[in-house]
């Protein structure tokens, strides 16, 4: 009897084992699972961000242009304006 109960026990063991292992499995999986989701969003984030400062930059670059050009036109229209005032004196 007592023989009975230690096999049953056993069997009972063996079987929450096997359960604990099935479930440590899958969760190994799942852990794999998400560090390769992980790793594919920040590759992504990088992407997008290496993308995002290009066209920071490129705008930056435009804006300079522009105010370039405008100082020159500026600059053009104040040497004029002397001229103007020069030719008006005399």
């Amino acid at each position: 009897m007592q023989a009975d109960q230690m096999s049953s026990d056993l069997a009972a063991e063996r079987s929450n084992c096997q359960k604990v292992d099935a479930e440590r499995a899958m969760l190994d999986r799942q852990n794999k699972d998400l560090h390769a989701k992980l790793s594919e969003l920040e590759a992504q984030l990088k992407t997008r961000t290496k993308a995002a400062m290009q066209a920071l930059e490129s705008k930056i670059a435009n804006l300079e242009e522009q105010l370039d050009a405008e100082a020159r036109l500026v600059e053009s229209l104040l040497t004029f304006s002397r001229l103007v005032s020069y030719c008006r004196k005399v």
